[in-house]
């Protein structure tokens, strides 16, 4: 059940007193508002399919000097690139009369309201399940997801829901035909020198792309250690407004903290259009199926949802951020 009152009934009593109370007196964590699928560009895929197939055109050099023969040369070959989308859901149910008789009986409604309509039901609607969806994917999935079919009536977990991004660098470095860029002597990113390493992963995509809107991606903690880093060279003076950006020098490049990297000392690279977010059935939590049996009320929403890149080659990571030892504790992070 979602709605547990055992330490307000103990603390203030198992009856109601109205002494003013209202929403302002309800305060928690703040939900994150930074997204990983807010960073502009992202395509954001709107689809039928279970499972959204692309094909990436590999071509062949064509250009050859003159001679009066035809010499055949050039092609092109298409490589598949699927990215199957899961089905996610939210199963929520309590019992709206659990508040009548405690401090936070201002939630519940009158005699002549249907207890779905009680303010304790909009307040979740629009303060708890939107935000911690979000939440949730963000910090769970999004990155770190990896899918795993669920167990037979019992809940999952929302790292499981779908594959993440991490996933996805796993599987495209071990794809022999169409592999991404895996950099190699970049070592594993710490707060300490990661502003030289970031330097060299930079550096390890072909000059082809220097002038390209590119973004490499890491946790929040080592992107702050970034900033720290190029304040402490004495090119920067905060004090006179010249806060150190992350834009990597001399290229079209930018290093972006995202939340769902949190805890891990990885990185990657690639075109904003380049990561693709499809959802199917997209849906909101104005439109939650609520049933009411009896006196409990039942929250249902599902829908399908996935992330992936468009195109392999386009996708640059180093060797540690897609093994396991890439985890990491998470010491530092914050924004």
């Amino acid at each position: 059940m979602s709605i547990t009152v055992t330490d307000i009934v103990s603390q203030y009593g198992n009856y109601y007193e109205n002494a003013g109370q209202n929403r302002s007196r309800l305060l928690g964590v703040p939900f994150r508002k930074k997204s990983t699928l807010a960073i502009p560009g992202i395509r954001h895929i709107d689809t039928e399919d279970t499972v959204y197939r692309l094909a990436n055109p590999i071509y062949k050099s064509i250009l050859q000097q003159y001679q009066k023969g035809f010499t055949a040369k050039g092609g092109v070959d298409f490589h598949p690139n699927e990215i199957r989308l899961r089905r996610l859901k939210i199963d929520d149910s309590f019992y709206p009369s659990d508040i009548v008789e405690t401090w936070l009986g201002w939630l519940a409604g009158d005699s002549s309201r249907n207890q779905e309509e009680w303010p304790i039901v909009r307040w979740l609607f629009e303060e708890y399940y939107a935000n911690q969806i979000a939440e949730d994917k963000e910090l769970e999935a999004v990155y770190k997801g990896v899918y795993t079919a669920p167990t037979t009536g019992t809940a999952g977990e929302a790292n499981k829901v779908f594959d993440g991004l991490r996933k996805q660098l796993i599987d495209g470095a071990a794809d022999t035909d169409y592999p991404i860029n895996v950099v190699t002597g970049v070592g594993t990113l710490a707060a300490a020198t990661c502003f030289d390493q970031i330097e060299q992963f930079d550096e390890a995509i072909s000059d082809q792309f220097e002038s390209t809107k590119l973004i490499i991606c890491v946790s929040p903690a080592m992107a702050r250690a970034y900033r720290k880093a190029r304040r402490d060279s004495g090119i920067y003076t905060i004090d006179l407004g010249q806060e150190p950006n992350t834009k990597i020098d001399f290229t079209e490049h930018t290093l972006i903290g995202l939340p769902s990297m949190i805890g891990t000392t990885d990185i990657f690279a690639t075109l904003p259009e380049n990561i693709i977010h499809l959802m199917k059935f997209r849906d909101t939590p104005d439109n939650i199926d609520l049933q009411k049996d009896k006196r409990e009320i039942c929250c249902l929403l599902d829908w399908m949802e996935a992330v992936g890149f468009g195109v392999n080659k386009l996708v640059w990571t180093t060797e540690e951020s897609i093994t396991d030892a890439a985890e990491g504790d998470g010491e530092g992070d914050g924004n």
